[in-house]
């Protein structure tokens, strides 16, 4: 091996046990976790149609948005 392979080795060492040093980053993925759980389990709980339910809704407010904006009331 070449002097720049050396080189090249005792950089990324030096990258890596700074990498494992650092605990910055540690509180946001446990939180990221933490939010895909809660995805998950939520999606568990949730009926499966959640959907079909809440554009029907949405739908009949519509309707009656449009029908009172066109009876001028």
């Amino acid at each position: 091996m070449g002097k720049g392979t050396h080189k090249i080795f005792r950089k990324l060492k030096s990258v890596l046990h700074g990498i494992r040093r650092n605990r910055d980053g540690q509180d946001l993925i446990e939180y990221a976790m933490l939010c895909g759980f809660m995805a998950v389990a939520a999606a568990a709980v949730m009926p499966t149609n959640v959907g079909t339910v809440t554009s029907t809704i949405f739908s009949r407010l519509n309707a009656s948005l449009v029908y009172v904006g066109t009876n001028g009331s």
